[in-house]
């Protein structure tokens, strides 16, 4: 599922904003003006994008260089150097990936 944030931001996705910021009486008098609708959809946005704070600022850099290390040690395990090495050659001789 797409974070909410996301949808709102990207999708223009604002099927289920809800307003909590109004009261009883300023949601009539407010309600079907352009001015009402924005604060409504960027208050909701902004709630989302604090909700999803930490998954937002996960640092995918780190990670991706944790799981190369992940994989390159799977790959000495598991002895793949001469199935990475065979490939390497197949690229090299015809000079296009056909199969690696």
């Amino acid at each position: 599922e797409i974070c909410k944030a996301f949808r709102h931001l990207c999708n223009r996705d604002y099927s289920d904003v809800v307003d909590k910021y109004h009261t009883q009486e300023q949601r009539p008098r407010s309600k079907d003006t352009e001015q009402h609708a924005f604060a409504v959809r960027m208050n909701d946005t902004l709630d989302a994008l604090d909700h999803q704070q930490m998954l937002l600022a996960m640092n995918l850099i780190s990670c991706s260089g944790l799981l190369d290390q992940f994989v390159i040690s799977l790959g000495r395990v598991l002895k793949w150097e001469p199935i990475i090495r065979s490939g390497k050659m197949s690229l090299s001789q015809n000079g296009t990936r056909d199969g690696f």
